[in-house]
């Protein structure tokens, strides 16, 4: 398995293509998958903090790609790590 350090700069390097395009109104798809395999990354490595912020990137996107269901769960997943309410 690489090293802690590897995947999380993997994660926020993911997690920050992925807010880019979703800023830019770039690649909505493409967002998607990075959004996913960030917050994927996030949960193997443990940092409950940035999954929250990655949940909420990728409820974004879903949101973007016109799936209000799974942005919801995204959102409210986001909210019980951080201890807030959706």
């Amino acid at each position: 398995m690489p090293a802690v350090e590897t995947l999380w700069g993997e994660a926020a390097t993911l997690h920050a293509i992925a807010e880019a395009q979703l800023a830019t109104a770039g690649n909505v798809p493409s967002a998607l998958r990075r959004a996913r395999a960030a917050v994927g990354l996030w949960r193997r490595i443990g940092s409950r903090t940035w999954l929250a912020t990655g949940l909420e990137t990728l409820a974004d996107a879903h949101a973007r790609a016109g799936d209000p269901h799974a942005a919801r769960r995204a959102r409210a997943e986001a909210a019980e790590l951080s201890g807030t309410t959706p």
